[in-house]
């Protein structure tokens, strides 16, 4: 996937809900702050806070940045949204109802 992105474009949904995730389950829980995840994207502070609030996507910088924290490749990451996507999907028709 990460070969056809063109930079400066939005990626996909489900990654970004997963990254969107990350920050806040991972990222911030642990102690670490948004100004730091932005240094490793090579991205401003708004650009995190923006995407954490849901007001942006995420970007190619904050794709590559979030892997390199994450201590992943892109695939990895990739895989692991999708499979978030996948699970949730599954416990929504098993149990009838949508999770956010």
């Amino acid at each position: 996937m990460h070969d056809l992105m063109a930079h400066g474009k939005s990626l996909p949904p489900h990654i970004t809900g997963y990254i969107r995730e990350w920050i806040e389950t991972e990222w911030i829980a642990k102690g670490h702050k948004q100004t730091e995840l932005a240094k490793i994207c090579d991205v401003d502070k708004a650009t995190i806070t923006d995407l954490k609030k849901g007001r942006r996507g995420a970007g190619w910088s904050v794709f590559e940045g979030v892997a390199k924290a994450h201590g992943i490749t892109k695939d990895e990451l990739e895989r692991q949204a999708l499979a978030r996507t996948i699970y949730r999907s599954q416990y929504q028709l098993q149990h009838g109802y949508l999770l956010t």
